[in-house]
């Protein structure tokens, strides 16, 4: 009988993996920002929390989407407990690996919270 080799994952399976490991990053970020905001005094604190929290909605609302992704295509993550930027992932017989560099990470999250804030930002304004 003959083996089904496993199939490699596609471009948007590769991406969903990757925003699973970089969005609870950024949420934690901005979870942290906000906790420093609330024990401020500034003037402006209250607007700088709720463009926070909402930064944070926004956030959370694509990982959601992206774990149900994963979910549909039957995919399970697997992330080290020592390092949040690196996790294994199986589906289809297939054994994968996903580590991102330190700094090609700091890159990633910086372009995409300067997305999430230009959409708040739209919205706002719009």
């Amino acid at each position: 009988m003959a083996q089904l080799s496993p199939t490699l994952p596609t471009e948007d399976e590769i991406i969903a993996v990757k925003n699973a490991i970089l969005l609870p990053l950024m949420m934690e970020m901005c979870d942290r920002s906000c906790k420093e905001l609330e024990q401020g005094k500034g003037i402006f604190n209250t607007l700088h929390l709720a463009a926070a929290r909402s930064l944070i909605d926004a956030i959370h609302d694509d990982l959601v989407a992206s774990k149900k992704f994963l979910f549909s295509r039957k995919i399970k993550m697997y992330p080290d407990p020592e390092n949040k930027l690196r996790c294994e992932y199986r589906f289809r017989g297939y054994v994968g690996e996903m580590a991102l560099l330190r700094d090609v990470a700091k890159a990633e999250i910086a372009v995409r919270l300067g997305e999430y804030i230009k959409d708040i930002g739209a919205k706002l304004e719009g």
